[in-house]
């Protein structure tokens, strides 16, 4: 509808030279300019003001290394087209259409997306080299976002060298003060985890809206049992399900108010009937992706319990988008034991499903022993493959017949299996290294 050529827009912003031809004979990139000025056509015909910008990209790893203050030097390789449409009170904002510069590494919440599983550092902020040890070995134990508590300005000084650490994205948990969310924003944070009904006037959560929009930082609005507004709790007499929906509802609504829509939601109770319950209804009430917990579950024991029966219900019903598994212990258990709910489930297909039995009379190994020294072996395996570990060869190779690979013991000895076919007998202080090189080859 509208004459706009190459000529008259695809060019530099000095007006040095034609920028299509320039990335096309250059660096290949020159699928950036059809893309940046097909946008502006069509958002001009729907009557959307908008422009076209050239500049530059930097990939997550440049990115990172600009934001920890080093130099980076931009090339032909880094030249870039796209569009911007301007938003009244806000300005021009970037509408990004271009395929090929998408983070391969960005997660997504809700939707199709694959639930992703969270844990939270429980070092003091007050250490920052502790905090890091422990974000880099939640990274490697497969944590997908990691949260940390934002108490107090200094603690800010946390973000950028965890960032620096990890290529896992961050969660600033804040508490009152909206000035800590708007410190946490500029640092470089990816999420924020803050209730808008507990920083104050209309300004401040104005205020946490508007850079969190401008940015592309989600908020989760974090509703505790403990932790309800006083007139929900005298509306409601006690926390009940319907109560901390309504506390949901009620934070979400403040953001809304000022056009914030990037929303996750939990709603935690540490009685896992009260917690389901709140979840369903929830799920009824809104489209926003749902953070999954029990919180306060306990120690390492009682607490994955709990944690499997209301995390594990809930995914089993289509509920839930990201997970958090509560310790009162090292958070690598958590993660460990919220992956483990997952592969339970069929939601984790990516590594292996460990099945072993329960031992009886006839059993003549040492099979509980070796069921930990299997499954200590299996977490550095990232194979979708089912292996069991049995007891004797009643519930070996017939009743495992369908894992990929497997044990049964004998008397001192045991059977190595694959999918219900005996391979050979191994002596039992052999039977882990035979197991482990079969693995090896699947």
């Amino acid at each position: 509808r509208e004459a706009m050529t190459y000529d008259e827009t695809a060019r530099t912003m000095n007006g040095s030279g034609d920028f299509l031809q320039y990335t096309l004979e250059r660096s290949g990139h020159g699928y950036s300019v059809h893309y940046a000025t097909a946008a502006v056509l069509m958002l001009r015909y729907m009557g959307v003001p908008a422009r076209y910008v050239e500049g530059y990209y930097l990939s997550a790893e440049d990115a990172a290394r600009y934001k920890a203050g080093e130099t980076i030097t931009l090339t032909e390789e880094n030249a870039h087209a796209w569009a911007e449409y301007y938003v009244s009170g806000v300005g021009f904002v970037p509408f990004e259409v271009t395929p090929g510069y998408i983070d391969d590494e960005e997660l997504s919440l809700g939707g199709d997306s694959p639930v992703l599983v969270q844990s939270m550092l429980n070092v003091p902020s007050t250490n920052i080299d502790g905090s890091v040890a422990q974000a880099k070995a939640l990274a490697a134990a497969g944590c997908q976002v990691i949260r940390f508590a934002i108490p107090d300005e200094a603690a800010l000084d946390l973000i950028e060298p965890i960032k620096n650490a990890v290529d896992v994205p961050l969660v600033a948990d804040i508490h009152f003060n909206y000035r800590l969310a708007l410190g946490a924003a500029q640092r470089g944070i990816d999420k924020i985890r803050i209730n808008p009904g507990n920083i104050g006037s209309d300004d401040r959560v104005k205020a946490v809206a508007d850079i969190c929009r401008e940015k592309q930082i989600p908020i989760r609005i974090g509703v505790n049992s403990g932790s309800l507004e006083k007139h929900i709790l005298a509306k409601y007499g006690a926390p009940t399900p319907e109560a901390m929906v309504e506390s949901a509802m009620y934070h979400a609504a403040l953001l809304e108010k000022f056009d914030f829509n990037d929303i996750v939601i939990s709603i935690k109770s540490s009685n896992v009937p009260t917690m389901i319950a709140a979840y369903e209804m929830a799920a009824q009430r809104c489209d926003y992706p749902l953070h999954l917990g029990v919180t306060e579950a306990g120690t390492e024991r009682m607490g994955i319990i709990k944690s499997a029966a209301g995390i594990g219900s809930l995914l089993c019903h289509g509920i839930g988008d990201t997970i958090r598994v509560s310790l009162t212990d090292d958070p690598v258990k958590e993660v460990f034991a919220a992956m483990d709910i997952l592969k339970a489930i069929g939601l984790k297909n990516d590594s292996p499903y460990l099945i072993a039995c329960p031992t009886c009379g006839r059993t003549r190994i040492d099979l509980v022993g070796l069921a930990k020294q299997v499954e200590e072996k299996l977490r550095d395996v990232h194979k979708p493959i089912k292996v069991a570990v049995m007891g004797c060869v009643v519930n070996g190779p017939g009743e495992a017949r369908e894992a990929d690979i497997g044990i049964a013991g004998g008397d001192g000895e045991g059977l190595l299996f694959k999918k219900g076919q005996i391979l050979r007998k191994v002596p039992e202080d052999q039977l882990l290294t035979e197991l482990m090189k079969e693995i090896d080859k699947l």
